[in-house]
């Protein structure tokens, strides 16, 4: 069945972004380590080389900064359950210096990212304050959370389900409503969610909630996932809180697919873009057509899906 989506270009919601200005967020790990670590001053100072070099293009560094404490730990009492990373602070204001925005990954991976534990801090209003410290703290322009639970599938006593996505919209609302003013120079600090690589995170779902970004991830893969993917979920948010996900590591893209895609966001309107991830290569094929897309004015306010 053919519906009709109407994209308002709408000006976009949180700190320093204008009207009908595109976007591009770029997740990075810090350069101690995906989880932080020691500092050290030549891998910083070969970290912020690099992201010099993508200052004409990138506006919001996303870096992976927080993870969840275990519930109901002695860590989880002391820090509300958001646990910074080691010198993960120190690389924030290294990149606000250089004129980025900043909007931290919130997240847990690889074996930790347990459906239990987002369950707790979705209803967890010592978690929300966290947050709410740490945008105040830190001078964040905002949060990006990237809730992933890896049991979902292989755990059939405890599947992820539409209530749990509920909940995770609820927490997403309470989080945007406790920023409000509380970006920089009084602005609302942004809250943005990955969506589309579990239950809990499917755009439709999310979309009830306040968040400002919906960064889809379901545009990462092959070219026919790309084509159902892009018009759907940009046709679900809208222009204004759609943004295109692009993953270079996650599939083998010829130059001529590059060109095809980031043409095909640039002819249906996309306005923001969320790149993971790394700082690696800044002339490379991707960042030269995310470049032109991003200078050319969005051609299209009308999907049919």
């Amino acid at each position: 069945m053919l519906r009709t989506f109407l994209f308002l270009l709408v000006p976009s919601i949180g700190v320093g972004l204008q009207s009908n200005d595109k976007s591009v967020l770029l997740w990075v790990a810090t350069p101690f380590g995906f989880w932080g670590g020691p500092f050290n001053q030549t891998k910083m100072d070969q970290f912020l080389n690099a992201t010099a070099k993508l200052k004409d293009v990138v506006d919001v560094m996303s870096v992976v900064s927080y993870g969840l404490a275990k519930p109901g730990s002695a860590q989880a009492k002391e820090t509300g359950g958001l646990v910074l990373y080691p010198n993960a602070d120190v690389v924030i204001k290294a990149l606000q210096k250089q004129g980025f925005q900043v909007d931290p990954l919130v997240g847990d991976f690889y074996g930790q990212n347990k459906i239990d534990t987002y369950r707790y801090y979705f209803a967890s209003t010592a978690f929300r304050n966290a947050c709410i410290s740490a945008v105040t703290s830190l001078g964040l322009d905002g949060l990006n959370f990237d809730f992933e639970p890896g049991d979902c599938a292989s755990n059939t006593t405890t599947p992820c389900s539409a209530d749990d996505a509920a909940k995770f919209a609820k927490m997403l609302t309470g989080i945007k409503d406790a920023l409000r003013g509380k970006g920089p120079k009084g602005f609302d600090a942004r809250v943005s969610v990955d969506t589309g690589q579990s239950t809990i995170a499917k755009t439709n779902f999310l979309n009830v909630s306040e968040a400002d970004l919906f960064m889809t991830m379901n545009t990462y893969y092959g070219r026919s996932d790309f084509d159902i993917a892009l018009p759907r979920d940009l046709g679900i948010e809208g222009a204004a809180r759609f943004s295109l996900g692009v993953c270079p590591g996650c599939f083998n893209s010829s130059e001529s697919d590059i060109v095809g895609r980031m043409s095909e966001a640039t002819r249906l309107g996309v306005k923001h873009l969320a790149y993971w991830a790394g700082t690696s290569d800044p002339q490379s094929i991707w960042w030269r057509e995310i470049r032109k897309w991003k200078a050319a004015p969005a051609e299209g306010n009308l999907v049919l899906v």
